[in-house]
């Protein structure tokens, strides 16, 4: 579950990186601008003074045809920059103060990032000895970094909701039985992991053959099964299956447990779920999951653990009611 607060830490990351690209983009032009003056100053002087045939005016002017005299390059690609870090910077107050997240703002956030980095690599390579301290160039990588990891994050987290929505509602059409299993298998089953819970009043056999189909293939991602039941459809048939799935899923190294709900939880509870360590489902009877026309649809996981573990903590387990009715007879 997303921590409170965590996309606020994004925004502030956006607008310190933001900051930081500004500021180093206008530093990289004063610097570039004073060197350029510097430049045109000699070839000034040296022209002034008609130097160019002595030995130290020819010096100077050897000088000036150098590197020194890419430096109009240097300045228009550091005012390049400029534009990348003011999207940087808008896109960063805007995320803090009126919390307007998007997909397509991250997106564009990256990419200003991503070019502003490009951009600030290229002017340190070629003008590296015009720039400054260490330190001062380390800036405008540190405030691209910040920017474009607050723009990943917004980007997956808007990715992963996108997934929890698919997830949060199945339909089930009546007239493909088998193809529901399928997709049940596939768009909710494999996306289950850890404990996995059921609460189903109507669980018999036809439920537990549905379980097995549901579950195989994914039973690599549980590590337990735990089930809540009514008593009345529970008979020797039942008792033979789930001792053989039971048997089946502990040599897998899954533990697999079913409990027989008191009279006071049966008689009150009519709802079905399907529950793992981060979600939680409103489900049709397993025993015809794939045949009702019913939606799945995503409850909350807090709650519903809740309840279900109130009710398992009351109910019998299913090898001690048998024993009891066994006795009984």
């Amino acid at each position: 579950m997303e921590k409170p607060g965590a996309l606020g830490i994004a925004a502030l990351l956006v607008l310190i990186g933001g900051f930081a690209t500004l500021m180093y983009s206008f530093y990289y032009i004063q610097q570039l601008s004073f060197n350029l003056g510097i430049y045109y100053g000699i070839q000034g002087t040296v022209s002034a003074l008609n130097a160019s045939k002595t030995a130290v005016g020819s010096n100077l002017l050897q000088v000036t045809q150098g590197p020194i005299s890419t430096l109009p390059l240097g300045l228009h690609l550091s005012y390049v920059l400029v534009p990348f870090a003011v999207i940087i910077f808008a896109l960063g107050i805007l995320w803090l103060f009126s919390k307007a997240y998007s997909k397509a703002m991250a997106v564009v956030l990256a990419f200003a990032s991503v070019v502003y980095l490009a951009l600030a690599a290229l002017l340190q390579l070629d003008f590296f000895s015009f720039t400054g301290t260490q330190l001062v160039l380390s800036g405008a990588y540190v405030g691209g970094v910040l920017a474009l990891a607050g723009a990943s994050y917004v980007l997956l987290r808007s990715t992963g909701k996108s997934s929890r929505r698919a997830a949060q509602q199945i339909s089930i059409d009546p007239e493909t039985p088998y193809s529901n299993m399928k997709i049940l298998s596939n768009r909710l089953m494999k996306r289950l992991s850890g404990e996995i819970r059921i609460l189903d009043m109507h669980f018999d056999v036809s439920a537990l053959d549905n379980l097995i189909q549901l579950t195989q293939g994914n039973l690599g991602r549980y590590k337990s099964i735990s089930v809540l039941a009514k008593a009345d459809r529970l008979n020797s048939e039942f008792e033979k299956r789930y001792k053989d799935f039971k048997s089946e899923l502990e040599n897998k190294g899954i533990a697999f447990e079913l409990r027989v709900l008191s009279e006071k939880d049966a008689s009150k509870q009519h709802e079905r779920m399907l529950i793992d360590e981060n979600s939680a489902y409103k489900i049709p009877p397993l025993n015809i999951i794939n045949k009702k026309s019913e939606h799945i649809v995503s409850i909350k996981q807090a709650d519903a653990v809740h309840r279900f573990s109130d009710m398992w903590s009351e109910a019998t387990r299913f090898e001690n009611f048998k024993s009891t009715e066994h006795n009984l007879q």
